[in-house]
């Protein structure tokens, strides 16, 4: 087995971005999910706002670019901003509010006005387990082989040499280099996996695909028992 995808959120809701090499650590994937758009004291989700899948955010350093689908960009830094505390899945999260014209623009994009937010270490836009773990074998037995990010896993691993299915892994370990992780559970989806993971725009019934199936699980969440560097490539071995 080996790690075939890596990938984050910089910004909560918006474009999974795809990179070769990151840092992890107990809060996940270095960079994944610590920032936000926040309207009326809340953390914008993708469920409400789908538009967020149409936006591209690379982060180098402290500072943030964002990339509309026309093309238009904006860059701004990220610096000690307004500390509040913003509501997340009814779940207070400390914030530093950055008004500028990342913000600008993505009001501009949703149509109402929005704020960045960068969110206080050790704390991140995560719902559940810091990383997610997606096997080709279960995107294969959807069809989903070449529409895989549209299920926003951290981590896909090729699992095609040992195909034991995903709830065989649940409560299991895995090394990837000096990395360690503890496979918590099976994730539940939402109707997010309905959208193009580019436009944004539904183009699948894969919710009600998946409820009535009887298995509603698409990969896996995991906790980070040892940190370090993950690198695409790199083997995965069962512990």
């Amino acid at each position: 087995m080996y790690l075939t995808t890596l990938g984050r959120a910089p910004i909560k809701g918006c474009r999974r971005e795809r990179v070769r090499e990151v840092t992890v650590d107990a809060a996940g994937l270095a960079g994944d999910r610590s920032l936000a758009f926040v309207a009326d004291g809340m953390a914008l989700r993708t469920m409400a706002n789908p538009e967020l899948l149409a936006l591209r955010v690379s982060v180098t350093g402290c500072e943030v670019r964002l990339t509309l689908p026309t093309g238009e960009s904006a860059t701004q830094s990220i610096g000690p901003g307004e500390r509040a505390l913003i509501d997340y899945w009814g779940r207070p999260l400390p914030m530093a509010l950055q008004p500028g014209p990342v913000s600008d623009l993505a009001s501009e994009h949703l149509g109402r006005r929005v704020l960045l937010g960068s969110i206080r270490p050790p704390w991140r836009a995560i719902y559940a387990n810091p990383v997610s773990v997606g096997l080709t074998s279960r995107f294969a037995e959807l069809g989903c082989e070449k529409d895989a990010e549209r299920f926003r896993c951290n981590l896909v691993v090729d699992d095609s040499d040992d195909p034991v299915g995903e709830a065989a892994w649940v409560g299991r370990s895995i090394r990837i280099g000096d990395v360690v992780l503890s496979l918590a559970k099976r994730l539940e989806r939402c109707v997010v996996i309905d959208r193009d993971p580019i436009t944004g725009e539904r183009d699948r019934r894969l919710f009600a695909e998946l409820g009535a199936s009887g298995d509603p699980w698409v990969a896996l969440g995991a906790e980070v028992t040892n940190p370090g560097v993950l690198r695409v490539g790199q083997p995965v071995e069962w512990l």
